[in-house]
């Protein structure tokens, strides 16, 4: 509910600090927040969906892969 009332400011620093490697974990309804909005580049709006549809992974970094994959 308070997604708006964060500074701009503070997203700008946060952003910054992300695209420089620091980690981002993102909680349950975290799709709101400025920061994900802005490094998403999109409305992180969610539809729900019961289609029965598979869904398509691609790993890009094979490296960081779980040794148990």
């Amino acid at each position: 509910m308070g997604h708006a009332q964060v500074q701009d400011a503070i997203v700008d620093r946060v952003q910054k600090r992300v695209l420089e490697g620091m980690g981002l974990i993102v909680l349950h309804s975290g799709h709101h927040a400025k920061i994900f909005k802005r490094l998403m580049g999109t409305t992180c709006d969610l539809n729900w969906r019961e289609a029965g549809e598979r869904e398509r992974l691609w790993i890009c970094n094979p490296a960081m892969r779980s040794a148990k994959a």
